[in-house]
């Protein structure tokens, strides 16, 4: 039964890879501009912050819940953050407010679902509505610009993409692919090599047997969404580094997962 599931997982996996090289061949058919490497420099670039926050969604997942305040809560800490940022804070403390936002949202989801018992569906909602407003509210519903090129501050944005042109990389080479490939190698091994992994994918699996068990589903229920909050909030920052704004308008695309307008 093991090796059956083993290669249905492996079938799985290379349905996808020859989808995803068909896709190229058709479109590569279709103009000859499509295989150039600003192509793949802008899916790049444009997949950062979905990436990361299906990274942080996979661990809620893996619980049988659902997160649906990650496009939100990205946006939100990103409009705290950078009202911080026009008062006056150093960029660096601006980027831990952000990711301090997400956590503090995840932390509230992760309560309501496991100590108050209430449907992820149900909690996560009012938490997107609850980050939207916050969002509005702190930024006064203004778009909120982050610093660019030479600007001061504008450091966080060379480790998603290159900006400068002093750089040893071509400019907006997309380094937050290696940073996204770092990131998913570690998650991949916490999920499934750790105690905090093996818990987690146990209550999605069988959530009364694990907590008769002795493990404290609580915590490792919290710790999911947690997870998820604080990969919505580096989302957010991917997101201003590649697009250099923030506006709370936007919070509705970001919550439906759909790319933003060009």
């Amino acid at each position: 039964m093991k090796s059956k599931f083993k290669r249905i997982c492996s079938n799985q996996q290379a349905v996808v890879v020859c989808a995803l090289v068909v896709i190229c061949i058709v479109f590569s058919l279709m103009t000859d501009k499509f295989m150039q490497p600003s192509t793949f420099t802008n899916i790049a670039k444009s997949a950062y912050y979905i990436a990361f926050m299906a990274i942080g969604v996979t661990f809620v997942i893996a619980t049988g819940g659902i997160d649906l305040s990650i496009g939100t809560v990205a946006i939100c800490s990103a409009l705290i953050g950078g009202t911080l940022m026009e008062r006056g804070l150093p960029m660096a403390l601006v980027l831990l407010v952000i990711l301090a936002t997400g956590c503090a949202f995840g932390l509230l989801n992760g309560l309501m679902v496991s100590m108050l018992e209430l449907p992820a569906f149900i909690a996560t909602l009012g938490t997107m509505m609850m980050s939207r407003g916050l969002g509005s509210i702190v930024s006064k519903t203004k778009t909120i610009s982050f610093p660019q090129g030479d600007q001061e501050g504008a450091w966080f944005r060379e480790l998603f993409m290159v900006t400068r042109s002093d750089s040893f990389l071509p400019r907006n080479f997309p380094t937050g692919f290696v940073l996204l490939a770092v990131t998913v190698f570690i998650m991949a091994v916490l999920l499934g090599k750790t105690k905090i992994g093996r818990y987690i994918l146990s209550i999605g699996s069988n959530k009364e047997a694990t907590r008769l068990s002795g493990i404290p589903v609580a915590k490792y229920e919290t710790i999911a969404y947690v997870l998820s909050g604080f990969f919505a909030s580096l989302a957010g920052i991917a997101y201003v580094a590649v697009f250099s704004t923030a506006q709370p308008i936007r919070e509705t695309a970001l919550s439906w997962m759909q790319l933003p307008e060009w």
